[in-house]
């Protein structure tokens, strides 16, 4: 039996259907299946059974309304004597209103098939977020006014705590009523609404104040989510969860699990804060079937892009890998060429790196490489570019920096790692004061740490014939004047 022939009976039934089975009735595979049909859904299609010498006869009865199904619907499909029973016994007003809420459920599975597909093209989990929040609270989705992600706060030890995180819809009636009015005068189609999910929304900012713990019973609204226990609730006094008192919500509101593969992602929220407030059973069940969808969505764009930066991170440091240092450095070294810019390249080397690995073992190494990571990504700018090169070796890509530039920069990281006891040679080369070609400035800087290594490391050679920077040493004049233009930033990744 075809599926949806017995969702069709579970949305328009009940019918009683009274068999009286004839000599015939084993040769009739509609009448099988219409028994078949009442086993799978007894509350949307009742039988009575009775035996007569004539030929099978079906009588479908509705609220007073009688029928007597055609001989010839007996034998074919029992989609055939459904559509019969509708259109005999059913009242034509509860027929219409049941054809409207199937067209508004098409009409929602589209729209949310659409959201759905758009998150999988997404190019990050802020987008795929963005992009779900615009099917829960579209008109030609789900149809709620407001609705709030809370992610897991992975840095708490412990029961869950979450933390509001992204959130669509408007923050007072007022602004309700304005959207609305838009919408209806603009004419937008979903798909151009959708192409525009993302914007900020003035409701994030209220819930990005909230944090979301589960209370000592497990019993509260929050709890009830974690465990997926419960997903929708009506508050006559206020919630229990008293931090959803924050987002005022209506009389009735959902909070379901956002999860996927046993793994926690955090809480969605959703309610009709602004008119109707009412959640039925089928917008309820709608809510968590598309949620359950989005997180496999969205888990599965996570486990993505974990991958990737799995794939271009060093696992020890957290910089970059040589892979990645080599492309970006490409692309610098070309627009430097094509735009007649400054670019600049750092070689670090841990001094005594062997011996230290020798004498206190392999983890104090491997945590000196930590510690001139973490030295990099505070000391540099957002744009820099920092990358283990290999072994004890850290390279760095300046863009736009001249020698005294990288001078500063070499100067400042060398400061900064013996302040944390660790000494490091490092050699510089700059396109174009240095060389013509900015291919040639890897093999320049690797001979200037040599030089830096010979003259006694824990300093920076910018070039063979120059005096080299010893760390720990007041920087020079022009060193400090051109300090300003080059303050570190940690708005980005190094």
């Amino acid at each position: 039996m075809a599926p949806h022939v017995l969702e069709l009976a579970k949305r328009t039934g009940p019918f009683l259907f009274e068999i009286e089975a004839g000599p015939d009735a084993l040769a009739l595979g509609g009448l099988a299946q219409l028994l078949k049909l009442a086993s799978l859904a007894p509350a949307a299609a009742g039988v009575t059974l009775s035996e007569r010498a004539a030929p099978s006869q079906v009588v479908v009865r509705r609220d007073g309304a009688t029928a007597t199904v055609p001989a010839t619907l007996l034998s074919g499909d029992v989609a055939g004597i459904w559509a019969f029973a509708l259109a005999s016994a059913m009242p034509r007003a509860e027929l219409a209103t049941a054809a409207a809420k199937a067209v508004a459920e098409l009409s929602r599975q589209s729209a949310l098939r659409a959201v759905t597909d758009r998150m999988l093209e997404a190019k990050s989990t802020q987008e795929a977020a963005s992009l779900m929040l615009a099917g829960i609270t579209a008109g030609h989705g789900l149809g709620f006014h407001r609705a709030v992600i809370f992610l897991v706060d992975r840095g708490v030890v412990g029961p869950p705590e979450l933390v509001g995180w992204k959130a669509t819809g408007p923050a007072s009636e007022e602004e309700a009523h304005r959207i609305w009015e838009s919408l209806e005068e603009g004419a937008v189609s979903f798909e151009r609404a959708l192409a525009k999910a993302g914007g900020p929304s003035p409701l994030e900012a209220r819930a990005s104040s909230i944090r979301l713990v589960q209370g000592s019973s497990a019993n509260d609204e929050v709890g009830l989510a974690l465990t997926g226990s419960r997903s929708t609730f009506v508050r006559p006094d206020g919630p229990v969860a008293q931090a959803l008192a924050k987002l005022d919500p209506a009389s009735d509101f959902a909070l379901v699990r956002l999860g996927a593969r046993d793994h926690l992602l955090g809480l969605c929220f959703a309610d009709r804060r602004f008119g109707d407030p009412h959640i039925d059973d089928e917008r309820a069940a709608a809510l968590e079937l598309f949620v359950a969808h989005a997180s496999l969505v969205w888990e599965t764009l996570r486990l993505l892009k974990e991958n990737e930066e799995l794939a271009r991170h060093d696992p020890l440091t957290g910089l970059l890998n040589r892979r990645e240092l080599e492309a970006r450095f490409g692309h610098e070294r070309s627009r430097a060429q094509r735009a007649k810019t400054s670019l600049s390249f750092l070689l670090i080397d841990l001094d005594h790196f062997r011996e230290t690995n020798n004498k206190k073992g392999h983890e104090a190494g491997d945590a000196a490489l930590r510690l001139i990571g973490t030295i990099l990504k505070e000391e540099l700018r957002a744009h820099d570019v920092a990358a283990r090169f290999g072994g004890d070796e850290l390279g760095v890509v300046l863009p736009g920096a001249g020698s005294l530039e990288a001078a500063l920069v070499a100067r400042r990281i060398g400061d900064a790692a013996m302040r944390k006891g660790i000494s490091i040679s490092i050699g510089a080369a700059a396109y174009p004061d240095d060389t013509d070609h900015p291919d040639d400035l890897v093999s320049i800087a690797d001979k200037n740490l040599y030089a830096a290594k010979a003259a006694g490391r824990g300093r920076a050679c910018l070039s063979p014939d120059g005096e080299p920077l010893v760390f720990g040493d007041p920087p020079s004049a022009e060193e400090a004047a051109a300090a300003d233009d080059l303050e570190p930033t940690t708005d980005g990744e190094p």
